[in-house]
């Protein structure tokens, strides 16, 4: 199983050119004239040309983790340490309880699992209405306060019914 697990292309191969109608113009494979290019395999990396991270950037972020939560039941999180050789004690774990997403409490989970481990844990954080939409966050940090990972579960989804606007008709097309 490694054989997919390797980053390739860690930023785009590509040249700034100037801007067109106020954004970054960047040539790569084929856009100097030259016959013999790579093409869009030249912008397939995890960093744009200017180093701003890709959306592959926070996918490679999330996947690799060190710390993984499942919720389990109430106020109780399992706690998983995907780390081969580090104990979870390593990095600060904090949590944000959100309702209807704003911040309604947050606070610290102090943990201590071995390496490749898992532990049940109970947060007693305050329970939310079953009306309202409800999310906790878990933020990852390592000891000089960098975020290493943010993993956000769904406590309790609920999608606002949309009323249009007094007198006005909602039209919509689908296109495929």
């Amino acid at each position: 199983g490694l054989c997919g697990g390797f980053v390739w292309e860690w930023c785009d191969h590509a040249i700034y050119k100037g801007e067109k109608n106020g954004k970054a113009v960047y040539y790569y494979g084929g856009d100097h004239g030259e016959l013999l290019h790579d093409g869009c395999f030249c912008v397939d990396g995890l960093f744009y040309p200017d180093r701003t991270p890709h959306t592959g950037a926070y996918e490679m972020k999330a996947v690799y983790r060190p710390i993984i939560v499942k919720h389990i039941s109430d106020n109780v999180y399992c706690f998983r340490n995907t780390n081969c050789f580090t104990s979870s004690d390593e990095y600060e774990i904090t949590y944000e309880l959100c309702e209807n997403a704003v911040c309604v409490e947050s606070g610290r989970v102090e943990l201590d699992i071995e390496p490749c481990a898992s532990k049940n844990v109970v947060i007693a954080h305050k329970m939310l209405g079953k009306d309202a939409d409800a999310h906790i966050n878990f933020i990852c940090r390592d000891k000089n306060g960098n975020e290493v990972s943010k993993e956000q579960i769904a406590l309790n989804e609920v999608v606002a019914e949309f009323v249009a606007p007094e007198g006005k008709a909602v039209k919509y097309t689908e296109k495929n």
